[in-house]
């Protein structure tokens, strides 16, 4: 089970992606209700991290904003960081030993270039 500040921190998050995408599409709360047929408290709720959506209520969300709803609770950021961080990994798993103390003391070259 997640803790409860976890559990707030993601519907913090799911709210601002929400509200992003509602404005990206130039929709108020009150449009976004409507069309995804929720009350405009509910939206706002939402957008607050105040409320915790079923997969339905996220489904006629991201149909109403017509974007896919990985749009909504996925981080693109965080998911583009990690992809990065797996193929570094994947690039020094098959790297030789050599190789690798060789692209450490590259990384703390270039990291001391940056201060």
């Amino acid at each position: 089970m997640y803790e409860k500040g976890i559990n707030e921190d993601l519907l913090k998050a799911l709210g601002e992606r929400i509200r992003e995408n509602r404005k990206a599409k130039g929709f108020s709360q009150e449009k976004l209700a409507e069309l995804s047929d929720l009350h405009p408290t509910y939206i706002s709720h939402l957008e607050t991290g105040k409320a915790n959506p079923s997969l339905i209520i996220l489904t006629n969300i991201a149909n109403a904003l017509e974007v896919h709803i990985c749009d909504l609770v996925t981080d693109k950021n965080k998911v583009a960081f990690d992809k990065t961080l797996l193929d570094i990994q994947s690039a020094l798993d098959s790297s030789s030993e050599d190789q690798k103390i060789k692209i450490q003391s590259m990384l703390e070259a270039v990291k001391g270039m940056l201060k």
